[in-house]
């Protein structure tokens, strides 16, 4: 079995991350020396967490990432919860790591549809900690499992995104399409660009709205980040289409 990392980068002491050590944290997310990520929107700081945009370089790669400061060290530490707005059934221009055999879609024997609170599910997306091999990704009848090449970075520092709604979600966005579609694999699960996003706190609680190239407006609010810096506390999202 492969083993994840929690994603820990000694940074600025500031308030606010310096664009230098935003970057080779995004840099730090890859499985492969091969490609290059970079940094679209790097939003205000709000109680230390950072919030910041990537341009996706392949699928399965989180369009966004939370980086929050650790009064304790005065570190910046990227939380292993990452966030990948947006869903398409068009094919992209974006790599699929399955065409490199370095992509798998897999059920376990017992599992049909996956929570990403249930503490097996999170023993195995979190079970990468150790060798920084790749990483698991919930999706809500599946699991995806991107497996590093052989031209891996020595800083790759895993992750996990919570896709276990997509399903629903994508029957939302494309008045039950997917029902028609393998329930199995992600081939229809591709990535649209993100054009806005922003980040606010309101009512104790914050919030992240992004809106994609697709028309689709993704809404997170998330009451804080655990002491462990994997996961988003009490997240709730939603998803609708923006009407033109």
């Amino acid at each position: 079995m492969l083993c994840v990392f929690l994603a820990i980068s000694s940074c600025s002491q500031s308030n606010e991350l310096k664009t230098i050590e935003i970057q080779k944290i995004a840099d730090n997310l890859l499985i492969s020396t091969k490609f290059k990520v970079k940094i679209q929107q790097v939003l205000p700081a709000i109680d230390n967490i950072q919030v910041v945009v990537l341009e996706i370089p392949y699928r399965e790669f989180p369009g966004v990432i939370l980086i929050k400061k650790d009064i304790k060290t005065n570190k910046w530490i990227r939380t292993f919860e990452c966030l990948s707005p947006g869903i398409q059934p068009q094919k992209s221009d974006l790599l699929d790591w399955h065409t490199e055999k370095c992509g798998v879609d897999f059920m376990t024997d017992k599992e049909t549809v996956y929570s990403f609170q249930n503490q097996k599910m999170k023993k195995l997306m979190e079970s990468t900690i150790e060798n920084k091999q790749g990483v698991f990704i919930l999706y809500q009848n599946f699991i995806h499992m991107n497996t590093s090449d052989s031209v891996i970075s020595k800083q790759f520092e895993p992750y996990t995104v919570d896709k276990t709604l997509y399903f629903d979600y994508a029957n939302k966005l494309f008045e039950n399409e997917y029902d028609k579609y393998p329930k199995d694999n992600c081939t229809m699960f591709d990535t649209p660009k993100i054009v806005t996003c922003t980040f606010e706190k309101n009512s104790g609680m914050y919030e992240i709205r992004i809106k994609t190239d697709n028309s689709q407006l993704w809404f997170y609010s998330f009451k804080g980040i655990d002491d462990s810096f994997r996961y988003l506390l009490n997240k709730k999202t939603s998803v609708q289409v923006i009407k033109k």
